[in-house]
């Protein structure tokens, strides 16, 4: 079916988590969902297995996808000053690496 639907138990996957699928790109809308490993979210602990979870996943990537971004804002205007200080540099520096390889 096309809709999106949890099967047995609420799941919309088969309960064991994965950080990557190796047969590429697998959509939470195909008929075969519920035999695919669930994906997970930043940590092991963190499987999507359930419509609500997939949400929270979901506004939870699109977050961090916004606080990555204020992150350069601001460190882009912190590199703008005359004589930016050396730890607003750093910590603006490493808030946008975190951010941006929790992105990923």
């Amino acid at each position: 079916g096309g809709a999106l639907q949890a099967g047995a138990a609420g799941r919309i996957c088969n309960g064991y988590g994965t950080a990557m699928y190796m047969q590429g790109f697998v959509s939470i809308f195909a008929a075969d969902r519920a035999e695919q490993p669930c994906p997970v979210f930043l940590f092991p602990a963190l499987i999507l297995s359930t419509p609500s979870r997939f949400a929270c996943g979901v506004l939870g990537a699109a977050l961090s996808g916004f606080l990555t971004e204020a992150a350069a804002y601001v460190k882009r205007h912190v590199e703008r000053h005359p004589h930016p200080r050396r730890l607003a540099l750093l910590s603006t520096h490493a808030a946008v690496l975190v951010l941006g390889y929790c992105d990923m």
